[in-house]
């Protein structure tokens, strides 16, 4: 199944301004849903039921897998959840052209 929406991680960490990032995805055509940091509280609270029912759904870009060992994958349970690391984007273009 095809990912239809991205979850943007709005980590304070980025190099990249997430709101500028989730601009130029939505003009190139994606979803984007803009979610509070997902390894906090408040974005675990806001975003991991979504991604418990509806993982197929989903891209998350935020840190990658090695930043939250386990986390990204707990949070889709059984199925595999793509994560497009944005910790090692420097710039808003390579983040725009890291999201496939």
């Amino acid at each position: 199944m095809a990912r239809s929406q991205v979850l943007l991680c709005a980590c304070p960490d980025l190099k990249v301004e997430v709101q500028d990032l989730a601009q130029r995805l939505t003009q190139a055509g994606l979803k984007i849903q803009v979610s509070p940091p997902l390894c906090t509280p408040a974005g675990l609270q806001e975003q991991g039921a979504r991604l418990q029912a509806e993982p197929g759904e989903w891209l998350v870009a935020a840190c990658g897998p090695a930043q939250h060992q386990g986390l990204f994958q707990r949070l889709a349970g059984e199925e595999i959840l793509p994560v497009v690391n944005l910790l090692e984007e420097d710039h808003l273009e390579s983040a725009v052209a890291a999201i496939p």
